[in-house]
């Protein structure tokens, strides 16, 4: 298998209707090389494979624990193929089976049983979830990111036709950046830089002066340093801002630095897409 993304080669290996399909390891070049050429050549072999039915749930705002306590026993009633993958705020469920009408059955278990936690019914991410739905509300979002160090706009960003609603993003690490934002002085010094009042003056200012609809502010502690008995590590304040004023959330994570900094980002997705308005296209 030809790689015209790199140097090292894949090969696949066809017996009695097995296949054997070696790549790169460089996830990159694997990436690419799966999809121009492993793809095709899975579907070649297994051409004639029975037909199979296949359900998505991406969700956010549920622990793999409390999805499965959701689901229930009686969930797995019919035989399927089961697959839960969390990562970082998000689970996904994967899901398979040769006959519709399991399938369908088990559509409606999750939709009924984990639907507010439901984001999409496809492989699509949250961070383009949220962009189609400004859109669809001809609506605009500008962050302003401390402890997350730009990571949110990364998330949007990485998705073609942010440009349409991303505003933009200010990195406002030091103090003196949030002080540049319109963050009040006597805010940070008498409540702090990590702090609900400070994280609703980020969203409601990074609003004001990139004139967008919606405002996002985080700040927090992602470690391993910097925590204090009365604010440790992980502590972090999210604050999503309108025309109405700014609503602040409040939270703990756990995790080491980047996965404190990667649960932060994306539960400000996740209050984004609770915020916005219902999005037609799912």
């Amino acid at each position: 298998l030809i790689n015209r993304h790199g140097i090292a080669l894949g090969f696949s290996v066809v017996r009695r209707h097995n296949l054997l399909l070696v790549l790169p390891g460089v996830p990159r070049e694997l990436e690419n090389l799966f999809e121009e050429q492993g793809l095709a050549l899975i579907k070649h072999v297994f051409s004639k494979q029975p037909p199979f039915f296949p359900v998505v749930a991406r969700t956010v705002g549920l622990s793999e624990p409390a999805i499965m306590e959701k689901l229930g026993p009686d969930f797995f009633e019919d035989p399927f193929d089961f697959g839960i993958y969390p990562h970082a705020g998000e689970v996904t469920l994967r899901l398979g089976t040769p006959r519709r009408e399991i399938a369908m059955r088990l559509l409606k278990k999750i939709r009924v049983r984990l639907g507010p936690a439901v984001y999409a019914y496809s492989e699509t991410s949250l961070a383009r979830i949220v962009l189609e739905k400004l859109q669809v509300a001809s609506a605009s979002l500008a962050c302003a990111e401390s402890c997350t160090g730009g990571l949110l706009a990364a998330l949007l960003t990485s998705e073609p036709g942010a440009s349409a609603v991303f505003r933009g993003a200010v990195v406002c690490y030091a103090n003196s950046v949030k002080r540049m934002l319109g963050v009040r002085p006597a805010i940070l010094k008498t409540r702090g830089a990590v702090s609900e009042e400070a994280a609703r003056a980020l969203a409601i200012q990074i609003r004001k002066k990139m004139k967008a609809t919606y405002g996002v502010g985080i700040t927090g502690i992602a470690g391993p340093s910097g925590a204090t008995a009365q604010k440790p590590v992980g502590l972090v304040y999210i604050a999503i801002a309108d025309a109405q004023g700014a609503q602040v959330y409040r939270h703990e994570f756990w995790g080491d630095r980047a996965q404190i900094r990667q649960r932060s980002a994306v539960k400000a997705l996740e209050y984004l897409w609770r915020t916005i308005p219902p999005c037609v296209k799912k």
